[in-house]
């Protein structure tokens, strides 16, 4: 059998190097030699941004097998923590030290306060960690937007917006930020940290029976996660020149989770790419920017013989349909009667308020809708009886802190998770050495047969 060639381990960091390096050179002389307007470089800054966004939270959804909904509020921890320093030391410290000061410091504060939400968050899974995260989050954002009243003099200036944030952010140290992000990223995962994160997702059980300290690993995941969206939160500091702790807010941390699964979630190269679509074709298309999040929600089960066999396929769909169960029948049922009901319920409010408007029918109408699923018990008909009441009335009987009565959680679905569930590149990262090597072995035009896949 012929010897397989390999490219030694150095070569290959020699070969990324090399590749990076040239393409923040040509990046550069882009903007230098003004090729690229002031308006494409702003873009190509905030699409730095958004992949640091992205690949950061691909470690806790991607690898690590979680979905927190908080991922805005590391963000923001950043982004205020960067902004107040480099501000406060402007002018007293050289540009670009105050610069990579500012951002160290983001990326420290946000690592800490990832410990300590992962600490307790990271005990729970599914939804109930997405709500945890999402409270969490939240609280971020109020506590940046009412701490100055706590404090008694002005260190965020709230609602006002922290203004006057030099400007220190270019397209060029937004991509040397990108590479060092991947990079950290991308030998984490290679290493025995990484491969523990990876057991974990794949089999936390059996992850702690091999003698993983799976606590321990999901923290570090999630806390390395936070500590780059502190990173992607002073770049964006830096770029913007004010903050309002309104742009961090639930819809900042669904437009981060959207990229990921877009992308495929596990795989790096596909949450650059989607990150960098999502961000350069809203603004390529701005009409159509405000459609680019589609968003399905899951509908409510009816007991009855067809509700057991809705039931049945959502425990096995598989089994279900070899029992003989029309499985995409009972799908369509259960989400037609869901809508049927839904349409009475708008007859209904219809009546009860006399005039309508589009803008009563968004986004967070299905938010506040799933909330009270959610909140009362996925599957209860009582439980969403009982939270949909409490959900109305409270807020009346508490008029003052009606603002605050949705702690929001969502699962952001995009049209994509109908056609191809795992993202357009599934867990598949591009490797450059891996590419090499094929063209060395001949591999490059190969087709692998069926025993190799299921080997590898």
């Amino acid at each position: 059998m012929k010897e397989r060639k390999t490219i030694p381990m150095a070569v290959r960091y020699l070969m990324n190097i090399i590749l990076v390096a040239a393409f923040l050179t040509a990046l550069n002389l882009l903007v230098v030699n003004k090729t690229l307007s002031t308006y494409n470089a702003k873009v190509l800054m905030l699409v730095g941004v958004n992949v640091i966004l992205a690949v950061s939270l691909n470690v806790a959804t991607g690898y690590l097998g979680q979905l927190p909904l908080g991922h805005a509020g590391f963000m923001a921890v950043g982004a205020y923590a960067s902004a107040i320093f480099t501000k406060n030391f402007d002018g007293r410290l050289p540009d670009e030290v105050n610069f990579v000061l500012g951002l160290v410091l983001a990326a420290v504060l946000a690592f800490g306060v990832g410990v300590l939400i992962g600490i307790p968050a990271l005990r729970l899974q599914g939804d109930y960690l997405a709500i945890l995260t999402l409270g969490f989050g939240e609280i971020i954002r109020i506590t940046l937007n009412n701490i100055d009243n706590v404090l008694g003099f002005k260190l965020t200036y709230g609602a006002a917006g922290l203004k006057n944030i030099p400007k220190y952010t270019s397209v060029l140290n937004a991509f040397v930020w990108v590479a060092v992000c991947c990079y950290v990223i991308h030998t984490m995962m290679k290493s025995r940290h990484g491969r523990a994160i990876l057991a974990i997702r794949e089999n936390e059980i059996a992850a702690d029976s091999c003698g993983i300290q799976t606590t321990y690993y999901k923290v570090l995941g999630f806390a390395v996660s936070a500590a780059f969206a502190g990173v992607a939160g002073g770049l964006y500091a830096g770029y913007l020149g004010v903050l309002n702790p309104g742009n961090f807010g639930f819809m900042k941390s669904i437009e981060i989770l959207v990229m990921v699964v877009l992308g495929g979630m596990g795989s790096m190269l596909g949450s650059v790419l989607s990150a960098t679509v999502l961000t350069v074709l809203p603004e390529a298309l701005r009409s159509f920017s405000e459609y680019r999040m589609v968003v399905y929600v899951i509908h409510t089960m009816m007991k009855s013989r067809h509700g057991r066999a809705i039931l049945a396929i959502r425990e096995n769909e598989i089994a279900a349909d070899s029992c003989g169960i029309q499985t995409t029948y009972y799908k369509v049922l259960g989400f037609a009667v869901s809508a049927a009901f839904a349409g009475v319920a708008g007859g209904l409010y219809a009546g009860y308020l006399g005039v309508l408007n589009p803008g009563n029918f968004g986004f967070m109408k299905s938010i506040e809708i799933l909330v009270m699923v959610v909140l009362g018990g996925m599957g209860s008909m009582l439980g969403s009886v009982l939270s949909a009441t409490v959900l109305t009335v409270l807020p009346e009987a508490l008029r003052s802190f009606s603002e605050y009565r949705m702690v929001v959680y969502a699962l952001a679905l995009v049209l994509m998770m109908i056609f191809k569930p795992s993202g357009l590149l599934g867990q598949y990262d591009f490797s450059l050495s891996r590419l090499v090597e094929k063209l060395i072995n001949g591999e490059l035009f190969q087709k692998k047969s069926k025993t190799e896949k299921e080997g590898e």
